[in-house]
């Protein structure tokens, strides 16, 4: 029987799978507990072509920071833009960002904020980061103001403003503060529906279909 051989990847794939091993493993440990010889132990191969690719961890970290929560993004509006309805879509993208069972996701943002203090590299990618998601949910709220459903003082504003009071829900989230959940869920919504001049109850969620419509 002949001996199992590594399988040799051009460049492109085996930077690309280092990358998604870092997102993966930051994902179950957070950012602090992610090596340069943790990352090549997970992919099968020596520390140096890990550094070869990377030659620091700060390196490594910010690139799969900024790939997970890219996806993260990605997935969240795209599922945001299914719905029918401006209503619907605000409804949507509440209710998949006051997901407790996130706090995976939770946890990675906050580490990445933590380390994004000492880490000019991973704070970049975290200031890039916060202003994509501001773009992404201004332009949700945009439309509904082009509908005519959504009355905000200023559209920007308002996104920055629903999305601290989501940074504020995923903070208990990762601290274990579960009591206080089902409180902090309604006063995002609450604030939300004020933010946007919703009438009181508009963006209430309920447990029916994943697919909302107003």
């Amino acid at each position: 029987m002949k001996p199992q051989t590594r399988q040799r990847k051009i460049p492109s794939e085996r930077r690309s799978e280092i990358v998604a091993i870092a997102s993966r493993l930051a994902g179950e440990t957070g950012f602090g507990g992610v090596t340069l010889r943790q990352v090549a132990r997970a992919a099968g191969v020596t520390p140096g072509l890990v550094s070869h690719y990377f030659p620091t961890v700060e390196l490594l970290l910010a690139e799969a920071f900024e790939q997970a929560m890219t996806a993260q993004m990605r997935d969240i509006f795209e599922t945001v833009r299914g719905q029918e309805t401006s209503v619907g879509r605000m409804r949507m993208f509440l209710r998949l960002n006051l997901d407790e069972e996130r706090d995976g996701q939770y946890l990675l943002w906050a580490h990445a904020c933590l380390l994004g203090r000492d880490q000019p590299l991973l704070r970049d990618v975290v200031v890039r980061f916060l202003d994509s998601w501001d773009d992404e949910l201004e332009k949700v709220i945009r439309e509904g103001v082009e509908k005519g459903d959504f009355r905000p003082h200023d559209p920007r504003t308002a996104a920055i403003h629903i999305s601290a009071l989501l940074d504020s829900f995923a903070s208990h989230v990762i601290s274990f503060s579960r009591s206080r959940l089902g409180i902090l869920s309604e006063m995002v919504i609450d604030a939300s529906e004020r933010e946007l001049g919703l009438v009181s109850g508009t963006l209430k969620l309920t447990r029916s279909s994943s697919r909302e419509s107003a």
